[in-house]
């Protein structure tokens, strides 16, 4: 249900496009984090609770890693220089 909230989310986030430096977009950036930290947590239980072999050996784990590995450098470059 997330993954789908968080789609949705994403639509609505580029249609149309908020205005730089505006409350909509710094809206949008805490939601987009959220989610973040919300699939993060849900990866590194998902990952503790198979451990090794049954987590890698999953397709589902493996394209979750991929999905949260691929949104977490992005992170950054929303994140105000003195942070």
């Amino acid at each position: 249900m997330l993954i789908f909230a968080n789609f949705l989310f994403n639509i609505a986030q580029n249609q149309p496009v908020p205005e730089e430096g505006g409350a909509t977009e710094k809206m949008f950036e805490n939601v987009d984090l959220a989610f973040t930290i919300v699939f993060t947590i849900e990866l590194v239980i998902n990952a503790y609770g198979n451990w090794a072999a049954p987590f890698f050996s999953n397709g589902w784990s493996m394209f979750d890693l991929l999905v949260v590995s691929e949104s977490l450098p992005a992170r950054p470059r929303s994140c105000p220089p003195h942070v």
